[in-house]
C-alpha cells in the first residue's frame, strides 16, 4: 500500500482527517504526547501534515484537493510525496510508543542505553562510532576520541543508532 502526505489548514489536522475519512480514505495522523505547564496534550508528530492512502485501486486522489481541512497534497516538483506502508506504520508506532511512556518509552524505541556503543547517523560527526554515558530527555551524552583526546558530546537521539 502506498501512503500519501497532505498539507493542512492551520490546525486543521482533525477536520481532514474527518472528511477524509469520511470520502472512504484511509488516514493516519500521528499524535504524540506533549507537556507544556503540567498540562498534558496530544498533539500531532508533523504539524499540518498527514497521511493517506485510498481504500480500493479505483479510488481516485483527486477529490482530495478540494477536501475541507486539506490546503494541497504535497509534492516534489511533478511527483507526489510517498510512503511505503512499511514507512508509514514505523512513524505510528514511533507516535504511539511515546503516547504511551513518554520520554522512556522514546529512548527504547532507538534502543539507547548507557554503555552502549552508538554510530552517529546525521550531522557535522556523521560516521563516528562512541559510548553512550548518559541517557536524558531530548540529549544522550556520548564519549568520543576525537582528535587523539576523549570528548564527551551531545546528541538528539534521532541523531545517533547503536552500532
Amino acid at each position: 500500500m502506498t501512503w500519501y502526505l497532505v498539507y493542512t489548514k492551520p490546525k486543521g489536522e482533525s477536520i481532514a482527517q474527518e472528511n477524509l475519512l469520511r470520502q472512504g480514505y484511509r488516514v493516519q495522523l500521528p499524535l504524540v504526547r506533549k507537556v507544556v505547564r503540567r498540562k498534558v496534550s496530544l498533539e500531532p508528530l508533523f504539524p499540518r501534515y498527514l497521511f493517506f492512502a485510498p481504500s480500493t485501486d479505483q479510488h481516485t486522489l483527486s477529490p482530495v484537493r478540494s477536501t475541507v481541512g486539506v490546503t494541497s497534497v504535497v509534492r516534489f516538483g511533478m511527483e507526489l510525496a510517498v510512503l511505503s506502508d512499511q514507512q508509514c506504520q514505523a512513524i505510528m508506532s514511533y507516535a504511539q510508543a511515546q503516547q504511551e511512556g513518554g520520554v522512556g518509552s522514546i529512548l527504547d524505541v532507538h534502543g539507547i542505553r548507557p554503555g552502549q556503543k552508538v554510530l552517529v547517523s546525521s550531522g557535522a560527526f556523521v560516521g563516528l562510532e562512541g559510548l553512550v554515558s548518559m541517557v536524558a530527555k531530548n540529549r544522550v551524552m556520548v564519549l568520543m576520541s576525537l582528535l587523539g583526546k576523549e570528548q564527551t558530546l551531545g546528541f538528539h537521539p534521532t541523531e545517533i543508532s547503536t552500532a
